[in-house]
């Protein structure tokens, strides 16, 4: 801490003609965030920070050691010079690295004109043994669906950001494979979806991935691939194709948002339905019908705030 004169005035010896920082550090220091509107806070402790460079035009080295949701929570690597930063320079390169917990984060190119976050260039990267556990870190509850690894490319402006080349996979083990790839056009908006997914299981599984669920369910083998595109006021899945238990299912389907609801509607058709396969579970009083069609002209169910409308048409089989 000190006060500093700087000039160019040779007359003034002693004097500084610039300020030069070579090595920057913080121990144990507590930021607090007040939101204005609703006049809450939130504090973040940062244990130790760590920041240097050779000169003002070199890249800067950093190292912040914090806690989030009391586990700690490490980051490091270099970002573009000060001066670069200060010229606001057409290209600023940043090489992040990040580790909390099992959950390993980096995000790595190049931002154009760095004070404005013109345009970004950069890789992402995650990698976790818990979806669970990363999904927390940004406040939001998910069943346990078990290790995840994902990569794409963040371009366009903070305004309008999107993902590109989304490499995605969740789960496999003891849960459901998932896989994503495509690309979002506008993260803001949830717009400008095309992304293909493709979820299997090789064997019986239990719904989250915990057996000690109660009441437990298992879930047969199972084979999805689709589709997902954006459309006025909904998206539409194309090339849906199902195969679960020995039966295929092919469809394609609108999903539209009806005020805080979504409406489901599309076709589908089953040239094998094998109800013997796909037994209830354990006090279900849910039984295979025993004819062809179903009883119900239409059925309604209601989950997680989603409305699915199902029209089912007349379904036929051989083998007894």
């Amino acid at each position: 801490i000190g006060n500093w004169v700087m000039s160019k005035q040779e007359t003034t010896p002693g004097w500084l003609s610039k300020l030069e920082i070579d090595e920057f550090q913080v121990d144990k220091l507590t930021l607090t965030f007040r939101d204005g509107v609703t006049n809450t806070a939130k504090s973040v402790q940062i244990d130790q920070a760590h920041f240097e460079a050779t000169s003002a035009r070199q890249p800067l080295q950093l190292e912040i050691q914090t806690k989030i949701n009391d586990k700690p929570f490490k980051v490091s690597g270099t970002i573009g010079s000060l001066s670069t930063l200060m010229a606001n320079a057409a290209t600023y390169p940043v090489n992040l690295d990040a580790q909390i917990g099992a959950t390993g984060l980096s995000a790595h190119g190049t931002i154009d004109r760095p004070q404005q976050m013109e345009t970004l260039h950069l890789t992402l990267i995650a990698d976790t043994t818990e979806t669970a556990d990363l999904a927390a870190l940004f406040g939001v509850a998910v069943t346990p669906m078990g290790p995840l690894r994902a990569s794409a490319q963040l371009e366009g402006s903070l305004a309008a950001p999107k993902l590109a080349a989304i490499d995605l996979a969740v789960g496999g083990g003891d849960t459901p494979l998932i896989k994503v790839s495509g690309d979002i056009a506008d993260i803001r908006a949830m717009s400008g979806f095309d992304v293909k997914v493709d979820a299997a299981a090789n064997k019986s599984w239990h719904n989250g991935g915990n057996r000690s669920a109660s009441p437990p369910l298992t879930m047969p083998p199972f084979h999805l691939s689709a589709s997902l595109r954006d459309i006025p006021q909904g998206y539409r899945v194309d090339d849906l194709a199902l195969t679960v238990a020995g039966s295929d299912v092919v469809a394609s389907l609108q999903i539209l948002r009806t005020g805080s609801r979504f409406r489901v509607t599309g076709k589908a058709s089953a040239p094998l339905i094998d109800l013997a396969r796909m037994s209830p579970p354990t006090g279900s009083s849910v039984r295979p019908a025993g004819t062809g069609e179903l009883s119900k002209a239409s059925f309604l169910r209601q989950a997680a705030g989603v409305e699915f409308h199902v029209r089912p048409c007349r379904l036929d089989w051989g083998g007894g």
